[in-house]
Parts: structure tokens; sequence; C-alpha cells
């Protein structure tokens, strides 16, 4: 990974969430590509490029 550091990181993971009654199956992002889970987001090493 690279060694310079941010100030400012902005990230937008494929999160996974639950499908609503109002939403059809393939418009799920997962239907799509593949997602991450709530703790998988949290364990990304966002410190190492963090200034």
């Amino acid at each position: 990974m690279t060694e310079k550091k941010y100030q400012i990181i902005y990230v937008d993971p494929p999160w996974q969430y639950k499908k609503n009654l109002w939403q059809r199956q393939q418009s799920l992002a997962s239907s799509h590509y593949d997602s991450m889970s709530i703790e998988e987001i949290c364990n990304l090493p966002i410190q190492t490029i963090a200034q």
C-alpha cells in the first residue's frame, strides 16, 4: 500500500442492505456485484492512509 497520507478520505463501499417490499430483487446491489458486510467495512485499514 502507499506511504502517502491523506487528510480527507471518501469511501463508498458496496455495502449490504435488506430488500424492502417496494424493491425488486434485481435492483439490489448484491445482484450486480459483490458487497461488503458492516463488519468488513469497519475492518478496512483506513488508518494506514489517514493523516
